[in-house]
């Protein structure tokens, strides 16, 4: 749909405007780069992980919508994807 077509163009301009890794595979300063940032997955998973919950709970309408059991619906959905 239109959401994912827009995400993907940002994301391809975001690629061009970061360019590549330079030096990142380059054998004299591969040691200079580390893989992880532990404490940056970890926040970045928690915050993906709520934002997903709230964005599909609240498309449900929430309770004062008068359907509190979409939203209820829609985060059992989510809890057990």
């Amino acid at each position: 749909g239109v959401v994912h077509a827009l995400g993907g163009c940002a994301a391809l301009v975001g690629a061009v405007a970061a360019g590549p890794r330079t030096g990142r595979f380059d054998p004299k300063t591969v040691a200079d780069f580390s893989p992880h940032n532990v404490p940056q997955v970890l926040s970045g998973t928690m915050l993906l992980w709520v934002a997903w919950f709230a964005f599909n709970m609240g498309s449900g309408g929430g309770p004062l919508a008068g359907r509190g059991g979409a939203a209820t619906a829609a985060g059992a959905a989510t809890a057990t994807a």
